[in-house]
């Protein structure tokens, strides 16, 4: 019958239950705490199986929380406790522990089943919880005495029902007696701060003492082992702390390491805003600039002397010939360095050249054998040439002189002097005409002639020329003398002529004396060279005395 009353009872106070049923889906390794399950399931206590809270009336030697008054359970308390149902189980981890056991309920409830309780790897309390006719559940401890950890380390204990479900309030706990944890963070095996230039890579290690769990914050995050190591790579620029806490029942330790990522330094270094090099002529006039980013210092080099700041500008001016390296190495923070140079190229004004032949640029004439003399003067040249048509003048030559032909046959010579210089060449020509001395010739076309002989049937003179040598074109005097001095002239041109009767105006050209008669010709070359032939005779007589010619 007192068992019966007992079910009811039972059956009233389930009816009263608010049954909630939850997962926690991750158990921190971390020390349990002494007390109910209640107040700290959320974070140490894994519910495996069917697992829920009841609202439970229970007498026995416990209390209430503080929090709920602290009243004792002697005469009665209800409140919230674990139910685990057959074959479910509750479990989690402690470490630093000295002693450990659980609050399980004794009750005259037939449907209430064994509390197997485990604890580092043993079953360390079966206890079976059916009390035939008990009154109200009452919790005690199992085992009791408290069971002793064997270890300070990590452990994992667990309570299953079997054959029923068992009713499970708290877990009491004593603690070991530890020293304060310690922990050392160190980043490249050193204390820090480490300084990098991006992409950085470095590598955090850590070691701890007394510790039970150890979490990171700052730029990374979670629960991390007691001791280990965790590399980084491709770390862009920035400042990067890091920080590990290290607790344990006594208490907790912190260290941090910051790394500093410093983007790698740019410089650009121009002449006259170019990149170069770039190419003068001297006297030369320019500025040198340069531009920096990401750089905590930057130096001169080559060229460039002095000090100098990040960015900035240098003016040269006068800069005579020559080849000038403009250099600037900038530096990061951390020592990482960049370099850029321009390049400046001072060259001589191009050469000039002036040839000339008797003090003239030509070209002349001269009559051979000629004779003359060439002079040439250059300017900003290092070596000159010279050629010649007649390949008689050759070969490399000073920079300025003179040279004399003598004895220079009939052609044209023509003669080049080149010079040159890192900017360029320049080249002057003269020619030497070279020609016969001017020369010519006069004929009669008859030995001898009848007075009037065209009136006879017979023919008047032709006088016959030529002209050589000298510069055509040629102009001719033809002088004509007859027996009695009086003398005519006919101007003719070319280079052979004739002076007839039909181009004479005279039909008795020659004819109308009688006697002796003398012809020559004065020649003018188009230079004004003149020149007078031998003479040409014929003789004029009546037909009697001379006969026919």
């Amino acid at each position: 019958m007192l068992r019966k009353k007992y079910s009811i009872a039972l059956f009233s106070a389930l009816l009263m239950a608010v049954l909630t049923v939850q997962t926690v889906l991750a158990i921190s390794p971390d020390y349990l705490k002494s007390g109910r399950t209640y107040d700290q399931e959320r974070t140490y206590i894994q519910w495996n199986g069917s697992v829920s809270y009841v609202s439970l009336y229970h007498r026995d030697n416990t209390s209430l929380p503080a929090s709920e008054g602290g009243a004792s359970c002697g005469n009665g308390c209800t409140e919230t406790v674990t139910r685990i149902q057959n074959g479910s189980s509750v479990s989690g981890n402690f470490t630093f522990l000295k002693t450990f056991n659980v609050q399980v309920a004794y009750t005259g409830d037939s449907s209430v089943g064994k509390a197997i309780i485990r604890a580092c790897g043993t079953v360390i309390a079966t206890v079976d919880l059916y009390t035939p006719g008990s009154g109200a559940p009452g919790f005690n401890n199992f085992p009791s005495p408290a069971w002793s950890v064997p270890t300070s380390g990590d452990c994992t204990w667990s309570i299953t029902a079997s054959g029923g479900y068992v009713d499970f309030r708290a877990v009491t706990t004593s603690y070991r007696d530890s020293p304060p944890p310690t922990v050392d963070l160190q980043i490249n095996n050193s204390q820090g701060p480490l300084s990098q230039t991006a992409p950085g890579g470095y590598t955090l290690s850590w070691t701890s003492t007394n510790a039970s769990s150890c979490t990171a914050s700052g730029i990374w995050s979670g629960t991390q082992p007691v001791s280990g190591s965790q590399g980084y790579s491709n770390i862009t620029a920035g400042t990067y702390t890091y920080t590990l806490t290290c607790t344990n029942p006594t208490g907790s330790a912190s260290d941090s390491v910051t790394a500093y990522v410093f983007a790698p330094p740019s410089v650009d270094v121009k002449a006259n805003n170019l990149d170069g090099p770039l190419s003068l002529f001297e006297p030369a006039s320019y500025t040198v600039t340069w531009s920096s980013a990401n750089a905590s210092s930057c130096q001169a080099e080559g060229n460039l002397t002095g000090s100098i700041g990040l960015n900035g500008s240098q003016p040269f001016t006068n800069m005579l010939q020559g080849t000038y390296n403009y250099t600037v190495r900038c530096f990061n923070p951390v020592g990482a360095q960049v370099v850029d140079t321009v390049q400046v190229r001072i060259n001589p004004l191009p050469p000039t050249v002036d040839l000339r032949v008797e003090g003239v640029n030509g070209p002349i004439t001269r009559v051979s054998p000629a004779s003359y003399t060439l002079s040439w003067v250059s300017q900003y040249a290092t070596t000159c040439s010279v050629s010649s048509s007649d390949g008689g003048w050759t070969g490399s030559i000073i920079l300025s002189g003179n040279r004399a032909f003598a004895s220079i046959p009939i052609g044209a010579h023509t003669y080049t002097v080149t010079c040159s210089n890192v900017s360029g060449t320049a080249s002057d020509t003269v020619t030497v005409y070279v020609v016969a001395p001017l020369s010519g010739t006069i004929s009669v076309t008859y030995a001898r002639l009848l007075l009037f002989a065209p009136n006879l049937g017979q023919p008047a003179q032709t006088l016959l020329g030529a002209a050589t040598g000298g510069e055509p074109p040629y102009t001719i005097s033809v002088h004509v003398r007859a027996p009695s001095g009086v003398e005519i002239s006919l101007s003719r041109s070319g280079a052979s002529w004739m002076a007839t009767p039909q181009n004479s105006g005279d039909i008795n050209f020659g004819t109308a004396e009688q006697g002796i008669w003398t012809a020559w010709a004065d020649l003018t070359d188009s230079a004004g060279r003149t020149y007078r032939t031998s003479s040409a005779i014929w003789e004029v007589a009546w037909h009697p005395v001379h006969g026919q010619p």
